[in-house]
């Protein structure tokens, strides 16, 4: 009996570690793609407007138009400027990055993950 409950504790245990493990993965390789010394599709150098996506790679190109990202929102409440995964231009630079999206962010756009930003 010792040994059965053994074993129904191993499979519970293992039905919840095999999804957070895959979740894991996700959100680590979400985080830091530090291929080429990229960052999710952004250099140290910003580009010089947000159409120069020369510093991707085609995979980072094929997220972009997996993720659906359109450099205007025909929907003016889903901008990417008020998305809470849009992350601001630096100083002297018009386009922003997202955690998401890899590449330069028209403040506009929009793409299929838009979230709210909660106040």
């Amino acid at each position: 009996m010792n040994n059965e409950t053994s074993r129904r504790a191993f499979f519970k245990k293992l039905a919840l570690a095999i999804p957070l493990a895959g979740a894991a993965g996700i959100i680590v390789s979400s985080c830091n793609d530090n291929k080429n010394g990229t960052n999710n599709g952004t250099t140290d150098k910003k580009p010089a407007d947000c159409h120069d996506l020369s510093g991707l790679t085609p995979d980072q190109m094929a997220t972009r138009k997996n993720l659906n990202y359109v450099e205007i929102s025909p929907v003016k409440s889903k901008e990417c400027k008020i998305c809470a995964l849009y992350i601001p231009p630096a100083e002297g630079s018009t386009c922003g990055t997202c955690t998401l999206v890899p590449g330069p962010i028209e403040p506009l756009g929009t793409c299929t993950y838009f979230a709210p930003k909660t106040t």
